[in-house]
């Protein structure tokens, strides 16, 4: 999406990627490049705006979980006991 791009519609942004939960790197990579499209544009339209807020709350929650086990495997490691 450029700076210049017409304004979509929330339904329109939605068959492009569907409000559903973010599963996987595939789709997290996707999410990330619409919201970094929207980010970018000037003037957002209300659906754009809303559309942004839902799929940046579904990008943060997928993260989130990604977290504690990127965390865990950073860990050291104890030797058994």
């Amino acid at each position: 999406m450029s700076t210049l791009a017409k304004h979509l519609t929330f339904i329109e942004l939605v068959k492009d990627f569907e409000i559903r939960p973010i599963r996987n790197a595939r789709e997290l990579r996707k999410a990330h490049r619409i919201v970094e499209g929207l980010m970018s544009k000037v003037g957002l339209s209300k659906d754009e705006r809303d559309y942004l807020e839902v799929l940046s709350i579904l990008v943060e929650r997928y993260e989130t979980r990604l977290a504690p086990l990127d965390e865990l495997s950073r860990m050291p490691r104890c030797s058994p006991i």
